[in-house]
């Protein structure tokens, strides 16, 4: 290394030492030390890993750069990301734009509906959607006989494209300012295709299900905190002479421990109702898992409930 080499020039400028071997002695000397300093001033110098780099001190020059790189990544990221208005500009849009399949009864779009959205709806879909509004995008998914693309498909595209990879960017670069729950159910209930589903929600969630609801613009009912009778009433009154209820999403989703009022899920009932009323189960473990089972794996496993088959 370049320093080991003027560490080596200096000795022998100065120390007097006369032969090379003496000179590489002194050298070897030197180094010791200061990997001896090196480990008094870090005891737990031989676990760290050797990637490890530690926080610049607050105030630095190092963590103001650093503070100013994160910044400007952010500005220049948002530029590209689509907020919860811009999905639903774009979703109204091409809803607009758009046909309905006899047969299927999805609504599509053929190309010639594409390239009128990216010309004439610049103003409505704004910059950042008009680029996924092009032939490579489009020949991505699959056509019918007349060459037309569903637009849900295509939807869930933007959306995901989008917000899995500036998620991953921001969680790994703003960690010390952003809470990682919130990072994780956000992302987490976004991407379920909660898109026109309908979700009955535990009144007594945290602030990120709710919000990472909100973003899935998912049709979501409430229910008493923990109170499987108000469940059993809003799921009844979902579901009573409702023709189209078998074809809709539905989901009920809780926590397992919940982080406001600390209280436990009753599972065995929820699961109960769910088999009753034909809904799936979304349950957010992230504060049971370690806590709650015989082996620490969460709610489930503290009522043996089997995810494959029941949650």
């Amino acid at each position: 290394m370049p320093w080991v080499r003027n560490l080596r020039r200096f000795i022998g400028m100065g120390a007097g030492l006369g032969s090379e071997a003496l000179m590489e002695l002194e050298t070897k000397r030197i180094l010791l030390e200061i990997f001896k300093e090196r480990q008094r001033k870090s005891a737990e110098a031989g676990s760290i890993p050797s990637f490890y780099k530690k926080k610049p001190e607050e105030g630095s020059i190092s963590s103001r750069v650093q503070r100013l790189a994160k910044y400007r990544f952010l500005k220049k990221q948002s530029e590209l990301l689509l907020n919860a208005d811009d999905l639903d500009a774009m979703w109204v849009c091409l809803r607009e734009n758009c046909v309905i399949d006899d047969a299927t009864s999805a609504e599509k779009m053929n190309y010639e509906d594409l390239c009128h959205i990216a010309t004439v709806c610049t103003e409505q879909i704004g910059q950042k959607c008009k680029r996924f509004f092009s032939p490579s995008n489009f020949m991505k998914f699959e056509k019918d006989d007349s060459g037309r693309i569903a637009i849900l498909p295509f939807y869930l595209y933007v959306m995901r494209t989008v917000s899995c990879f500036l998620q991953e960017k921001l969680l790994k670069l703003a960690v010390d300012v952003t809470n990682y729950a919130v990072g994780v159910l956000n992302g987490n209930l976004v991407h379920l295709n909660l898109i026109d589903a309908v979700v009955q929600i535990d009144e007594g969630v945290h602030w990120p299900v709710k919000n990472g609801l909100h973003l899935s613009r998912s049709i979501v009912v409430y229910f008493k905190h923990n109170d499987m009778a108000s469940l059993a009433s809003t799921l009844e009154k979902l579901t009573r002479g409702n023709k189209c209820a078998e074809k809709i999403r539905r989901y009920i989703v809780v926590e397992s421990i919940y982080q406001n009022s600390g209280q436990i899920a009753p599972l065995d009932e929820i699961v109960r109702l769910k088999e009753k009323y034909r809904f799936h189960v979304i349950l957010e473990e992230s504060h049971s898992f370690g806590v709650l089972g015989k082996s620490g794996c969460g709610l489930a496993e503290h009522y043996g409930v089997p995810l494959p088959n029941e949650a």
